[in-house]
């Protein structure tokens, strides 16, 4: 009974690691082998895939700022 209920909390820590880095697999695949409760610890401390795709875009930005910049200065001169 405890096996199952280990497997249970299992799949339910990887559907919540769904929407982050650790994807579902590695959620279930960590509290499986680990604990389902370090398993739900890690999966609640990595990033959000919605945040890093934030910074993904938001640096894109920033880069294409400097770069028109640079090329502002070149034409200045």
């Amino acid at each position: 009974m405890m096996f199952l209920g280990w497997i249970v909390l299992s799949i339910i820590v990887g559907m919540l690691a769904t929407d982050r880095t650790v994807g579902f697999w590695g959620g279930f695949l960590l509290s499986l082998i680990l604990s389902p409760l370090i398993g739900f610890i890690i999966t609640i401390l990595s990033s959000e895939k919605e945040d890093i795709q934030y910074q993904k875009i938001l640096r894109e930005e920033q880069m294409r700022a400097i770069a028109k910049r640079a090329v502002q200065d070149q034409e200045g001169e």
